[in-house]
């Protein structure tokens, strides 16, 4: 059964083709059991080009999960969860861990250190993402049924 979860991976999937970086494409979408809360990718500032290489972090990106916990407050009664396309880091993982999301579904883990930390502050993390099925599914029911309030976030 396709959940409101697997719609939040397609849109993440979606959006995170949106981010100007070229580095790493990251999108971050936070989501409860009825709709899509929150949705961001990773960004440079228009002023300042992507400079990113393999390897080296650019100080100018705003990661996908500042972007989208800069301007978004949950609340516990939001029982709200997240994917991300990519790991977070240290410090989006103490900003995830402040900010009364309980879940975070990852699609890549290539860094560790973040997972950790979310996961000693109690917050399940999980290594899933889409089977090939539930994408084409989660993709059918986004467009066509404008489910999960997620229209918005794949203009």
């Amino acid at each position: 059964m396709i959940t409101t979860k697997h719609i939040a991976m397609y849109v993440a999937e979606q959006i995170a083709r949106k981010s100007n970086c070229q580095k790493r494409k990251v999108a971050f979408v936070v989501f409860n059991q009825h709709r899509i809360l929150a949705a961001g990718v990773n960004q440079h500032s228009e002023d300042m080009p992507c400079k990113c290489v393999t390897g080296i972090h650019d100080q100018h990106v705003k990661h996908a999960e500042i972007a989208v916990l800069e301007r978004n407050t949950f609340r516990p009664e939001d029982e709200a969860q997240a994917v991300v396309t990519y790991a977070p880091c240290l410090n989006c993982a103490d900003r995830i861990s402040q900010s009364n999301i309980h879940a975070v579904y990852i699609k890549h883990t290539k860094h560790v250190l973040g997972i950790n930390h979310l996961t000693q502050q109690s917050i399940d993390t999980h290594q899933e993402w889409l089977t090939p099925m539930q994408r084409v599914q989660a993709a059918w029911l986004a467009k066509n049924m404008k489910l999960a309030d997620c229209e918005r976030f794949l203009l």
